[in-house]
């Protein structure tokens, strides 16, 4: 089981929160983080919890924080539906494993019709609520076959995100980013997502 932590950043009463695979700390201002290199997961991940918080702050975006574990289970539900509704009986190809949210997407669509690919290597390679997890070389794969791509938010963290988002591009497929690490960057992009029950 992969552990995740949350990167919170705070400016002045605004919070905002990204998600990593490695806990760290930063004390600094606004122009410190602009400053600092994106070339690894550490300073991207503090970057993306900065730019949440000051989306925050100027009232761009509402919901920058995880909900509780409490929410968790309904989240997947909700979003599976949501998701049934909008786009009807399709293949989602989902990138960054989820538990809830994967078996939810099994339960509304079927085993045959949901495709993982792995955010990290060690959660590829084993089934999960019937399905075969993809190691992230095959993301491209994913994304070719299947109508629509849920990606996670932690992919701005990991450095996946320009080449899911090209391809996503390319070949005009529907898409859906996932968590609240995306919500500040999501809006300043004009790239939809969604987070039911963000605080």
């Amino acid at each position: 089981m992969v552990e995740e932590w949350l990167v919170e950043a705070a400016l002045s009463s605004s919070r905002g929160e990204s998600v990593c695979s490695f806990p760290c700390s930063f004390r600094g201002n606004v122009g410190d983080v602009i400053a600092l290199p994106l070339d690894d997961g550490r300073n991207r991940a503090l970057f993306v919890a900065c730019v949440n918080a000051l989306a925050r702050e100027v009232k761009l975006v509402e919901h920058t924080l995880h909900c509780g574990d409490e929410e968790r289970a309904q989240c997947g539900a909700d979003l599976a539906k949501t998701l049934l509704r909008r786009f009807g009986w399709i293949r989602v190809g989902m990138i960054g494993l989820n538990p809830l949210l994967s078996e939810r997407l099994v339960e509304t669509f079927g085993a045959e019709r949901v495709r993982i690919a792995a955010a990290v290597s060690s959660q590829a390679g084993r089934m999960h609520a019937g399905v075969d997890v993809w190691d992230r070389s095959r993301t491209a794969e994913l994304i070719h076959r299947s109508d629509l791509v849920l990606f996670t938010g932690a992919t701005l963290v990991n450095g996946t995100f320009d080449s899911i988002w090209r391809q996503i591009q390319e070949e005009g497929k529907d898409y859906v980013a996932y968590g609240n690490t995306f919500t500040g960057i999501g809006r300043l992009m004009g790239v939809e997502g969604i987070c039911p029950f963000a605080r």
